[in-house]
Order: structure tokens, then C-alpha cells, then sequence
């Protein structure tokens, strides 16, 4: 697997991740029209960033590798969102986008999986939900 098709993988799960955390609330809603009952991250101007640390354990000769990946989620609309890396560890060569403009949405022809559709490309996401 490539660096590239590794990071957009991170980020999917990063998005999955903020998606599912919202689905309470976008699903709960009386009217989607009603801005004061949209949970939909708009902020007056300013843009909703939030930091995401996923944590990837891969078995290397018998041992438990752990690796640590901090990425930014932006909203931009509801269910689109950017998704950035840091370009270093610190932070202070700002940031590179991985998936710009991606759009969450369930797959209506395979219940259990989520699309990430970017402009250019759509990845399919399968999930399970445990009781």
C-alpha cells in the first residue's frame, strides 16, 4: 500500500468516526431546516476544526507496534468535511490536505458500509455496530 492510499485510509476512519459521533443528533432532529435544532458544526465566522488521534497497532516480529496519527477534521457543510495532516510531528510547517471535499454518506445499494466521496475519487467504508 502506498503513502497516499495509507493516509486516505487514515482519514476515512477519521471521518467515520466524527460521522458516527454526530449521527445521535443529526437523526434526532424535529426539521432539518430549523437552525437551532441542526448539531451541524457551523460556527459564524470561523471554520470547526477538530483534532483526531487515531492509534495503528501492527504485529512486527511477534511484537505490538504502536503508532500514533494526528489528524484535523473541518467541517465545511453537513456530511463534507477536509481532512488534513501536519506536515511535521510539531505542527509549524502547517498542514496538507489529504481528502478535500469529502461527503459521508451510507451506501443505499450495501447497508453497513459508508461512501467517502471526494471530488476525484469514492471509497467504500464497511462498519459494524455492536450492541
Amino acid at each position: 500500500m502506498t503513502e497516499e492510499a495509507k493516509l486516505k485510509r487514515l482519514a476515512s476512519i477519521a471521518l467515520a468516526n466524527v460521522w458516527f459521533e454526530n449521527s445521535a443528533n443529526r437523526f434526532s432532529r424535529s426539521s432539518s431546516v430549523d437552525p437551532w435544532q441542526c448539531y451541524d458544526n457551523f460556527r459564524i465566522n470561523n471554520v470547526a476544526k477538530r483534532e483526531i488521534i487515531l492509534e495503528e497497532v501492527n504485529r512486527v516480529n511477534g511484537e505490538d507496534k504502536e503508532t500514533s496519527h494526528k489528524l484535523k477534521i473541518e467541517y465545511l457543510a453537513e456530511n463534507r468535511f477536509n481532512v488534513l495532516i501536519d506536515k511535521d510531528k510539531n505542527g509549524l510547517k502547517g498542514s496538507t490536505v489529504i481528502l478535500h471535499n469529502a461527503e459521508v454518506v451510507e451506501n443505499p445499494e450495501k447497508p453497513g458500509e459508508l461512501l467517502i466521496r471526494t471530488n476525484e475519487e469514492q471509497f467504500p467504508l464497511p462498519y459494524l455496530i455492536d450492541s
